[in-house]
């Protein structure tokens, strides 16, 4: 990576990412702290942005033209007032970036709007998405305006779609409708009269079978590739976020667009993901055979790869054959 693409100057603290080297967002990929912000939490974003936009081009290179076609446009939000679009991915605080779009707007009271809500057609239809502009629009949006998205674990995004979607039950017909199909495909003896009760569960090991039998572009949202829902090989982003450290990448984001100081992404406890979401993944994951890891591993493996993931990340897998 180049020793120059990172620069600051006395005012505040800016980067630009050169031509040469990551073909043109727009001219220059500029992220420019406001006066009240924390200068070394900002320097912290940036030096770890730097890397992770420079990782992501390399290793577009390497994959072929199936994932370098923009055929999904849904999942990315577009403010025309601050000039930016968001590429919100489902299990990564998809809500709370939704709540953010709309209470940006301006066309809902803020305090109307929780986070249960932010799915209502009332209030999710207020926000733009790239899909609803013309071609050449989508094209001048694509060209001029900040792109941002951000990304987690992918097996780590994969046990939480389980456990909120299909662990528990809830009242959308979609998910009821695939406990179903897994428990017809993977169980014997399964009657409409067991299923009709709805008092059944799904193992986490009968929902890795059925992740690993679809084919990956008709998976639903909630464990769809990053590679599908955001098109990381061709739209250029200028910056990549982590769920690892989203308080403060979100923040980042939200501070450079020039949104009011009011607005914030929240705040979650420093102990959430070291502790908490490391025992829950090796107590789910210990339980799938060995084989199994290796074929979610083959199905996400463009989406570890881009975004500088490995199964080893902060975990050690438990597996048995």
């Amino acid at each position: 990576m180049p020793k120059d693409i990172c620069r600051f100057t006395p005012s505040g603290m800016r980067y630009t990412l050169p031509v040469a080297h990551f073909g043109p967002s727009h001219d220059e990929g500029m992220f420019t702290p406001l006066p009240h912000r924390n200068i070394q939490t900002d320097k912290s974003a940036v030096t770890d942005n730097i890397k992770r936009v420079w990782h992501l081009r390399q290793e577009c290179k390497r994959y072929s033209d199936d994932l370098t076609k923009l055929d999904r446009l849904s999942n990315l939000i577009v403010d025309d007032k601050y000039k930016t679009l968001f590429c919100y991915i489902p299990k990564i605080a998809c809500s709370q970036w939704k709540s953010i779009f709309i209470t940006l707007t301006g066309k809902v009271n803020s305090s109307r709007l929780s986070i249960e809500k932010v799915h209502d057609f009332r209030f999710n239809s207020v926000i733009n998405l790239l899909s609803n502009y013309p071609y050449e629009r989508r094209k001048r949006i694509l060209k001029e305006y900040k792109k941002s998205m951000i990304v987690r674990n992918p097996l780590e995004r994969l046990l939480s779609a389980y456990r909120n979607k299909i662990e528990r039950k809830g009242k959308a017909r979609q998910f009821q409708t695939i406990r179903e199909t897994i428990l017809e495909r993977y169980r014997s003896n399964m009657t409409q009269e067991f299923l009709a009760k709805d008092d059944y569960n799904v193992t986490f090991f009968e929902f890795v079978k059925f992740v690993t039998d679809e084919d990956p572009e008709n998976f639903n949202s909630h464990w769809k590739r990053y590679t599908t829902l955001c098109s990381p090989c061709i739209i250029k982003y200028d910056f990549i976020g982590k769920y690892e450290s989203i308080y403060r990448d979100a923040n980042f984001i939200l501070r450079d667009l020039g949104a009011p100081p009011n607005i914030r992404f929240p705040q979650r406890s420093e102990t959430y993901h070291t502790i908490e979401t490391m025992n829950i993944f090796e107590k789910f994951y210990s339980q799938i055979p060995a084989e199994y890891i290796t074929k979610l591993w083959n199905i996400y493996r463009p989406d570890y790869e881009l975004f500088g993931y490995s199964l080893n990340d902060n975990f050690k897998l438990k597996t048995h054959s």
